[in-house]
């Protein structure tokens, strides 16, 4: 469900981008697709009750699929579709994963080089 606040926000970027390739009419075809990332939100059951709000999970809606230019959402199956969904969400979550992993790997940087800098002036 797209609250107000998430078209307000939506309003104000552009669409993400997926490049991907499906079999078009018996064939292979890259096809480019346009989509939203909500990501979700943990919900709130506790406090007061008019406080509180049911969880939300993060999901992908698709707003355009095109081949060479040309929009061929209205073409596609619902199967097709949930599949590209399915797999725009496997794309991110392994991004979401490579990106975490990888600012975990410079705050380990960091601390061995502000480490070795504490060493090095012990030393001296």
């Amino acid at each position: 469900m797209t609250t107000a606040w998430d078209r307000a926000y939506l309003a104000r970027k552009p669409a993400k981008t997926y490049t991907t390739t499906i079999e078009l009419r018996g064939g292979d075809a890259e096809i480019v697709v346009e989509y939203d990332y909500y990501k979700g939100s943990p919900g709130r059951t506790y406090g007061p009750p008019e406080l509180c709000y049911p969880s939300e999970p993060a999901h992908v809606e698709i707003i355009a699929v095109m081949y060479g230019g040309v929009t061929i959402t209205d073409n596609l199956s619902e199967s097709q579709l949930e599949s590209l969904e399915q797999e725009i969400e496997e794309h991110l979550t392994e991004r979401l994963a490579a990106d975490e992993q990888d600012y975990w790997d410079n705050v380990r940087k960091d601390r061995r080089y502000e480490c070795s800098e504490v060493i090095q002036e012990d030393c001296e």
